[in-house]
C-alpha cells in the first residue's frame, strides 16, 4: 500500500507540478514558486 501509495502520489506530484510550471511560466517566465 504505501509503495504503491507513495509511485502514485509521485507521479500526480510531477504531473501536477508540470502543469503548475507550465502556467507560472506564463505568468512568471524566471520559474519562481
Amino acid at each position: 500500500m504505501n509503495r504503491m501509495t507513495a509511485s502514485l502520489s509521485q507521479v500526480q506530484i510531477e504531473y501536477l507540478t508540470s502543469q503548475r510550471l507550465g502556467r507560472l511560466a506564463t505568468i512568471r517566465p524566471d520559474g519562481s514558486p
